[in-house]
């Protein structure tokens, strides 16, 4: 099965170049194409597209700017788009990637390799992504469990855990010689203490950083190109 990929560049000989690059690479690819942002507008409305590439130079208008059409058009929301530059600009690949982009390619020095690598790491990042998505959206399902668990609950949990820490705290000022029933009180109040620790902390639990995958993407959030910057891939 064909993915449907859509090339817009203004133009025509590197659009041919990039589909000629692509069936050398293996691809099997069902290409659209568009000139300009207006009719790459027209075509993102009609179908469905699995992969597009964004020149950066347009006539009138960045690949940034079309960028931002396929990041927001509501049938395009898992389409992979790769932004080809003709130039290794640290900058415009920061901009591109933060602003959505799945991967990049410079111009120059496409191959059929290239573009291979190029969207093995595009698939790569979007799934990361997806699944630091999942992650955020469950902390925030537990954040509201927990934050209806302290409004209903917690209250009256410290009520109870004060009444029985005063308890006893009066119990062992009696002073009582019976080792055993010491021990007890003592064990008592720890365990009163750690539930108001356990308190305490239940409102910033979920604040606490996470695993690898956030630490992932806490590295792409600082540099979104990741180890892609200045490796040439040859």
């Amino acid at each position: 099965m064909a993915l449907h990929a859509l090339v817009v560049d203004d133009n025509e000989m590197d659009r041919k170049r990039l589909r000629r690059l692509c069936r050398k690479a293996g691809l099997k690819l069902e290409v659209a194409e568009a000139t300009d942002i207006d009719t790459m507008r027209r075509k993102l409305d009609l179908q469905r597209f699995d992969l597009i590439f964004l020149d950066y130079h347009l006539e009138f208008e960045t690949g940034l700017d079309a960028l931002a059409e396929v990041v927001s058009h509501p049938k395009q929301g898992q389409a992979i788009s790769i932004m080809v530059t003709s130039v290794d600009s640290h900058d415009v690949i920061i901009d591109a990637m933060k602003s959505g982009c799945s991967d990049y390619l410079i111009k120059d020095e496409i191959s059929p390799d290239m573009i291979r690598k190029s969207i093995s790491t595009a698939i790569e990042r979007r799934i990361l992504m997806a699944a630091i998505a999942e992650e955020r959206a469950l902390r925030e399902s537990l954040r509201g469990i927990v934050e209806r668990f302290s409004d209903a609950c917690a209250p009256e949990m410290r009520a109870i855990m004060s009444a029985m820490l005063r308890r006893v705290r009066s119990a062992r000022g009696t002073g009582s010689t019976d080792t055993i029933l010491t021990d007890n009180l003592l064990a008592m109040e720890r365990s009163c203490k750690e539930v108001f620790q356990f308190l305490e902390d239940l409102g910033t639990v979920l604040d606490r950083p996470p695993g690898d995958a956030s630490a992932i993407a806490r590295q792409l959030a600082a540099d979104p190109a990741g180890l892609r910057v200045g490796d040439r891939r040859h």
